[in-house]
């Protein structure tokens, strides 16, 4: 029975219980007829869209769409190739949802349809690219905006250009990553096949570092934690059985606690182009067993994973000495260049990123990349690549406070804000001692190892 029946079935009640006597009967019969013009009224006007099959239909799109509409004071209507805004005449204090959060005096949110075309999760909030119709300006979408940021409790928010028409960024409110982050907060064991879990997102998902056919570039200013995330992923990589830990050391600090399970330390720079040959020549010994197999990737069973690590990156590459400089670089290019296939994992770190230290070629081959505090754009573009400029202010604005945050891009093109784990510096030799057993002897490089 429609609503409209219902209605004419309570009226018609009312009168013959009026009629009767019954005093009650008044009261259904008004009932009844005030609810007959309460949906002649909606169903005549054309900008009442916005009710429960709105709502609902909303509630079914995945994603925070409906939260958006509901902030908007819009409800999302549902066709076939695309899903549309369409006006709502109440304010947001009468939508469902707001939760007592907006008072009498909130504007309401009439627009012309606008139809949004996606949500992108940025590496600190989100954006809302919109299509602006003829008769839409950016200036419309503005008057909104402020009611949006309010509902997802937003920093801020900003309005930027997208292809189809307006982009409105929110920027997050509280922010879940003031707190330092521990080892135990991490989910998951070191591995080759899952990577090795490093940091904390803002929703408390962890972040992994790939380790099999993969490569990780780590850059930012001194303080910036970056030292920190080295040693996290230092934990990981130790605990890997069959993994070959091999490390360039120019600064004698960062990876010499870890001697006793690493492969070889090298901390002279002179010796250290040979030592990225010897790699190089090892990998050109691995791709003739896969060619001898007629394989294409080299397998754990076929040997240990090597894993390259770097630290600090300036010296070896930036030293003063620019044909030394080149050599290294050139080296440390083509073994990230060939290495992956081979079994060879490279982290390269650095607190200064800049282009003479990092680059463009050698960069451009790792995927992996992670920028943390960043003084400029261009200091964390050189790290990063090409990302949109919101991710590049969203290094630059990391607090100096919160050592350890960093944002990562990944192999699939994602960007995730995050937080290492933090372990002690003094901790490190008893880590590595007690992770000493699964040191890998190699014997190309044996003579460089009885010398260290």
């Amino acid at each position: 029975m429609s609503a409209k029946h219902v209605a004419g079935t309570v009226a018609a009640v009312g009168a013959l219980l009026a009629i009767a006597g019954e005093d009650w009967g008044a009261v259904l019969l008004v009932a009844g007829i005030g609810y007959l013009l309460w949906i002649r009224r909606v169903r005549s006007d054309p900008r009442s869209t916005v009710d429960a099959r709105h709502v609902a239909a909303a509630r079914n799109i995945a994603g925070t769409w409906d939260e958006v509409s509901t902030a908007c004071g819009l409800g999302i209507k549902r066709t076939v190739s695309r899903r549309e805004w369409v006006p709502s005449t109440g304010t947001l204090s009468s939508m469902v949802g707001i939760g007592g959060q907006w008072n009498d005096r909130s504007p309401a949110a009439v627009l012309s349809p606008l139809r949004l075309v996606r949500l992108r999760s940025l590496a600190d909030g989100l954006a809302l690219d919109l299509h602006t119709p003829a008769g839409v300006s950016p200036v419309d979408v503005e008057r909104t905006a402020p009611a949006i940021a309010h509902h997802y409790r937003a920093r801020g928010w900003e309005l930027g250009e997208c292809a189809e028409g307006v982009a409105l960024v929110l920027k997050d409110g509280s922010d879940p990553l003031e707190q330092a982050i521990t080892p135990g907060q991490l989910s998951g064991a070191p591995s080759l096949e899952d990577g090795c879990p490093v940091a904390v997102d803002r929703i408390g998902r962890t972040v992994e570092v790939p380790v099999l056919e993969s490569n990780v570039l780590i850059g930012g200013i001194p303080k910036s934690g970056k030292s920190g995330l080295q040693t996290i992923l230092l934990v990981g990589l130790a605990q890997i059985p069959n993994l070959a830990l091999i490390g360039l050391d120019p600064k004698r600090v960062e990876l010499t606690p870890w001697a006793a399970r690493f492969s070889l330390v090298e901390t002279q720079v002179s010796a250290m182009a040979p030592l990225l040959r010897k790699i190089l020549d090892e990998i050109d010994q691995r791709y003739e067993v896969l060619q001898t197999n007629q394989r294409k990737k080299w397998l754990p069973d076929d040997g240990p994973i090597l894993a390259l690590v770097v630290d600090e990156l300036a010296q070896v590459t930036s030293s003063g000495d620019k044909k030394a400089d080149a050599e290294r670089a050139d080296l440390l290019r083509q073994i990230v260049a060939v290495g992956r296939a081979a079994g060879v994992f490279v982290s390269l770190a650095t607190q200064k990123p800049s282009s003479d230290v990092v680059p463009t070629g050698l960069r451009d081959l790792i995927t992996q990349r992670i920028a943390m505090r960043c003084t400029t754009r261009e200091q964390a573009q050189t790290v990063l690549g090409g990302v949109p400029p919101e991710v590049l202010e969203t290094v630059t604005s990391i607090p100096h406070g919160q050592s350890g945050v960093g944002v990562f891009t990944t192999e699939s093109g994602d960007v995730v804000r995050a937080r290492a784990a933090w372990v002690p510096d003094e901790k490190v030799p008893s880590v590595s001692a007690a992770l000493q057993h699964l040191r890998v002897d190699l014997p190309w490089l044996s003579d460089e190892a009885k010398e260290k």
